[in-house]
């Protein structure tokens, strides 16, 4: 929530006080947000910055062609799902709450497709720590990972 206009707790009070029972507190929680609201308008600047990166990425992402981009977006859509939770008092609870499950599902599709592309890129790390006589059983596998 905002605080501005809000006159600051009182400090260095010697009786010591719940939470629940200060002034300060319960005025913050009573405070209704206005279209203006500054809470508003910087959840609304980093929702329109981490949109603008999934579009950016988006197009060379679904390509596939640019393992970065995949990343790119993954990670745009990450801090787009944090930004919900950091604003959960600045937005409508329904929108957001469906908002949220369609980049979850996003975030987590993409997150899927990165742990393949770093793993396809690093296979040859990987299978140099398999001892030889195991490591021969990977050639199947690996041309598998290089046709996908």
């Amino acid at each position: 929530m905002h605080t501005v206009g809000l006159p600051p707790p009182v400090l260095g009070t010697t009786s010591t006080r719940r939470v629940g029972e200060s002034e300060f507190l319960r005025k913050l929680c009573e405070r209704r947000l206005s279209p203006g609201d500054p809470s508003i308008l910087q959840a609304h600047a980093c929702l329109l910055e981490h949109f603008e990166s999934v579009l950016a990425e988006e197009q060379r992402a679904r390509d596939g062609l640019d393992p970065e981009s995949v990343h790119q977006t993954h990670v745009a859509t990450c801090r787009i799902r944090a930004t919900f939770r950091g604003s959960r008092n600045v937005f409508p609870a329904a929108p957001i709450r469906e908002l949220n499950r369609e980049f979850k599902w996003v975030a987590d599709v993409l997150g899927h497709v990165r742990d393949f592309d770093v793993y396809r890129s690093n296979f040859r790390e990987y299978a140099a720590e398999i001892p030889e006589q195991d490591g021969t059983c990977l050639a199947d596998y690996q041309k598998h990972l290089s046709e996908l």
